[in-house]
């Protein structure tokens, strides 16, 4: 099963509009509130969503709550373009 979080209303519309799949849900929330359970995913893949992530900090304290691992994505800053790994 797959669970898409975006806080975004126009975003989620678009994901039920095109998606509408039972086993792929989409739900409000943020990278640093999920809503989603304690080590609910095995797997998160953030892709380039990450550097719209206001605390990179608390993102990742809930990140590691949720699963055991994740992939960031690319991150890229003014002076460094970098892939992060995490994994529990």
């Amino acid at each position: 099963m797959l669970r898409a979080v975006e806080p975004s209303d126009g975003m989620r519309d678009v994901w039920m509009k095109t998606i509408n799949d039972k086993r792929s849900p989409i739900v409000k929330g943020t990278l640093e509130n999920t809503g989603v359970e304690d080590g609910w995913a095995d797997l998160i893949n953030i892709a380039q969503a990450f550097h719209w992530c206001p605390n990179y900090g608390k993102a990742s304290v809930e990140l590691r709550r949720t699963a055991q691992l994740c992939l960031y994505g690319t991150v890229k800053t003014e002076s460094a373009s970098y892939r992060c790994l995490h994994s529990n």
